[in-house]
């Protein structure tokens, strides 16, 4: 399946480069998903893959869309349970794991976030643009788990040269410059440094309550 929600723009590629990822690497169980979107980040590659999933334009095959997992404290427990959270925010850094918190506190409803969760805990990639095929115009304050903000903004690419060679690998470097960038801390400073600590040892603490009431040992009002 090929998925497009009501506030996303297509390229004129998009289709091209969505079937030849689904052919390509539909016999490759390694491979959990194909996205679309990209955010404005100078120096990617062409193509690269990331552990877990994405929501922004993307396409899927039946078995690997079994993986998905509705439950999201059982996902949370999973991480802390085998000390994944770290690994977790290397990818997209905070914004990833506030979002899965907050769909186990009842705040957020966007199985998006159990997406991306489940496609990490089982070892899955995701193929990734370097320029992006798609445009997100629900960050104007109207969608539903989106704020007024530009900060994702991107003009979608003008060209398509088909995939090409790619390793089917994790790429650490394309994982830090998207941290970074979901992080808002490509530019390093005291400050930031320790505030970006401090909230790591919060989000940790709370996905530790949500493990220790998954596992019934705490009554932790989450």
């Amino acid at each position: 399946m090929i998925v497009v929600e009501d506030d996303i723009l297509v390229s004129p590629f998009f289709l091209a480069y969505m079937n030849e990822g689904l052919d390509r690497f539909e016999s490759d169980l390694r491979v959990g998903s194909i996205h679309a979107y990209s955010p404005p980040i100078a120096g990617l590659p062409d193509h690269f893959f990331l552990r877990g999933g994405d929501c922004w334009g993307w396409a899927t095959w039946t078995d690997r869309w079994s993986l998905y997992r509705e439950d999201t404290h059982e996902l949370v427990s999973e991480l802390v349970a085998n000390d994944q959270i770290d690994a977790y925010l290397s990818i997209y850094g905070h914004h990833s794991l506030v979002h899965l918190i907050k769909r186990a506190w009842g705040r957020n409803f966007s199985w998006a976030s159990n997406w991306h969760a489940s496609l990490f805990l089982a070892g899955k990639l995701t193929l990734h643009p370097g320029r992006s095929h798609v445009e997100n115009i629900g960050n104007d304050g109207t969608g539903t788990h989106a704020a007024d903000s530009g900060i994702y903004a991107t003009k979608t690419t003008e060209s398509y040269d088909g995939i090409g060679a790619v390793h089917v690998l994790h790429d650490s470097d394309c994982a830090k410059a998207m941290r970074d960038f979901m992080d808002g801390v490509a530019c390093e400073t005291p400050y930031r440094i320790l505030r970006r600590k401090l909230v790591t040892l919060l989000f940790k603490w709370n996905a530790h309550l949500i493990f220790a009431k998954q596992r019934g040992r705490t009554g932790a009002n989450v």
